[in-house]
């Protein structure tokens, strides 16, 4: 069994950059944060202020990984190569927020029924993004349904981790984590890569579901 990675989940208006570092000065323990998202422009226009949360010199305690809420891919582009300039090597996709104001834009947990739009916008970002791309994920929108239909469609893409959330957005953050879902999607890849060539795989998916979860059950199997 590999090491559990654990990673400082990201919630908005508590996890920035002032709260990671006093974490990882007075207690460490997180292998890295991915950092609350930062919301897609469309005109284009970044300014530094506007990325403050993941400066690197905001950063300097915990590696960090910027995290994107976008449904557009010309957008997510300009924001994802402006953070790759700043020094970030991987962005992550949130298709896992399940606020209303979000979801019903079709963002966030919004976007997991429209596997076909994902499709539309990984051929659109993978080719023109300077960096790699990670994706978080929930189990569905309304139902777990969603995660079966889109794992063999962004399995094809060389995503540097897809981490799931084993919940739907329905739930937020309520109720018992899907457990058996999550190793569901778990033997779903497996299969799916027994059935690809390896030289389809530009790089390593891992699986991983938070760090609550991972609280609820530590003995559990949570490898690849």
């Amino acid at each position: 069994m590999s090491r559990i990675r654990l990673y400082m989940a990201p919630m908005q208006g508590f996890t920035d950059h002032m709260f990671r570092s006093a974490f990882a000065d007075h207690f460490g323990g997180f292998d890295l944060a991915v950092a609350p998202f930062i919301a897609s422009r469309q005109d284009h226009r970044i300014k530094r202020k506007y990325v403050k949360d993941v400066l690197p010199e905001n950063n300097t305690c915990m590696p960090v990984v910027p995290q994107i809420l976008s449904k557009t891919a010309a957008d997510f582009i300009v924001l994802a190569n402006y953070l790759h300039d700043l020094g970030y090597d991987t962005v992550n996709w949130n298709l896992g927020c399940p606020y209303p104001m979000v979801a019903n834009k079709q963002r966030g947990s919004g976007m997991l029924p429209y596997t076909d739009r994902i499709r539309t916008f990984l051929d659109r970002v993978i080719p023109e993004i300077r960096g790699s791309l990670s994706i978080k994920v929930r189990l569905g929108w309304k139902e777990n349904a969603d995660i079966f239909r889109l794992l063999p469609v962004i399995d094809q893409y060389p995503l540097s981790e897809i981490i799931i959330h084993p919940r739907t957005g329905l739930q937020r953050y309520e109720g018992p984590v899907d457990l058996d879902a999550f190793e569901d999607c778990k033997k779903t890849m497996k299969k799916i890569k027994k059935t690809r060539r390896p030289a389809q795989y530009l790089k390593r998916v891992n699986l991983f579901f938070e760090t609550e979860a991972q609280l609820r059950q530590p003995k559990a199997d949570l490898s690849p």
